[in-house]
């Protein structure tokens, strides 16, 4: 976790460099890429701290996933230190999702998994 943590920290760094830049005529903005994938990772990340496996049955008590989340959300949001990110943003609307029966990509949720439990 340490060092994913620090390769994110040198990554915002360069990203604050420019707002945007140029690649084959379309216009990049670093900033929501990362975000992007921050929130495509965050979920497939929240998913499988509730520890579900499907064979066994078994799934993570609610109380280690919200410490799990916590944690995660506090690294998070040390990024924002190096690179202006709206991380309340980011988690709240990946929580959000977690609500419904799917994700926005089609995947499971925690709420599908402790309903099926």
């Amino acid at each position: 976790m340490d060092k994913l943590h620090l390769t994110l920290t040198e990554l915002c760094s360069s990203f604050s460099g420019s707002s945007d830049f140029t690649v084959f005529n379309h216009i990049v903005t670093p900033a929501e890429f990362l975000i992007s994938h921050l929130e495509t990772r965050l979920t497939k990340i929240i998913v499988r701290m509730a520890h579900y496996n499907q064979t066994t049955q078994e799934i993570g008590r609610p109380s280690d996933l919200l410490a799990g989340i916590r944690a995660y959300t506090a690294s998070l949001h040390t990024l924002s230190r190096y690179l202006s990110l709206d991380v309340t943003r980011l988690v709240k609307n990946v929580l959000l999702q977690q609500t419904q029966p799917l994700d926005s990509y089609g995947g499971q949720t925690i709420t599908t998994l402790y309903t099926n439990w």
